[in-house]
């Protein structure tokens, strides 16, 4: 099995050859987008549930039409090139509250060229340490078949435990 890499300079356009081969699927830090739609919501949710929750690698320009079976060169599309590729995606994730630092948001310095003059983005989001996140009120954490709504207790723990943490590194750095 194929190792998902943890850097986001470790994604090749070999790497995800190799994925998609091998029947990789989304997974609790895994996810496939076709295309950067900011008119969809899909996005948010997904940066949001993983900023919360372990962190996960969203790459964009791969279809994951799970209701059809689909060849390699059908999955592998990739997406028009442009300088403001990733400054699109910015400005739509900055509609989640709290923003999500930018330290936890890190995308492969080069886009990955396909022949078709098309790109593949890697974006990696770290667990972030200002969670819970929420995106139009609503808190949202990444299961292993995709993103769900957080229940009530588990926003509340997640908010104890930062206080928790500050409180302590707090103490920490007073003695």
């Amino acid at each position: 099995m194929i190792e998902i890499p943890d850097d986001v300079e470790q994604w090749t356009y070999g790497k995800i050859v190799d994925l998609i081969n091998e029947g990789y699927d989304e997974n609790d830090i895994l996810e496939f987008k076709r295309e950067i739609n900011t008119a969809s919501e899909r996005l948010c949710k997904t940066v949001c549930a993983f900023a919360n929750t372990n962190g996960g690698t969203i790459i964009f320009g791969i279809d994951n039409d799970r209701q059809s079976s689909m060849n390699l060169h059908d999955r592998i599309i990739g997406i028009e090139d442009s300088d403001g590729l990733k400054r699109t995606i910015i400005d739509k994730i900055n509609n989640i509250h709290p923003n999500i630092p930018i330290k936890n948001t890190i995308f492969r310095k080069s886009n990955i060229k396909l022949p078709n003059e098309k790109v593949i983005i890697i974006l990696k989001i770290t667990p972030s340490n200002s969670r819970p996140h929420q995106y139009d009120h609503i808190f949202y954490k990444r299961l292993v078949d995709g993103n769900e709504h957080m229940y009530v207790t588990e926003v509340k723990k997640i908010i104890l435990e930062s206080k928790k943490n500050k409180t302590l590194l707090t103490l920490i750095l007073q003695e």
